[in-house]
């Protein structure tokens, strides 16, 4: 049970993280336009990009913000719920 637990909460990750790399890179901005905006590391994005670790709620939802992206959600919590 763990183990699958734990796979999910990877792919959760990597989901999230596709998602900010796709957005970040379809507008043209920085990992460190990003990190500057979110008061945050370069490597810090990278992480959450790379799916390494994901961003905390308010972060997410200001990098959504940041991205331009926030009507996209919907979708990405529906490919979340969906693994």
């Amino acid at each position: 049970m763990l183990v699958r637990d734990q796979t999910k909460e990877k792919n959760r990750r990597k989901i999230v993280g596709e998602f900010i790399l796709e957005k970040r890179l379809s507008i043209g901005y920085t990992q460190t336009n990003l990190a500057y905006y979110l008061g945050v590391s370069g490597p810090e994005i990278s992480q959450y990009e790379r799916g390494v670790r994901s961003p905390g709620l308010v972060t997410f939802f200001k990098i959504a913000k940041y991205l331009k992206a926030e009507k996209e959600i919907g979708k990405l919590l529906d490919d979340i719920l969906a693994c």
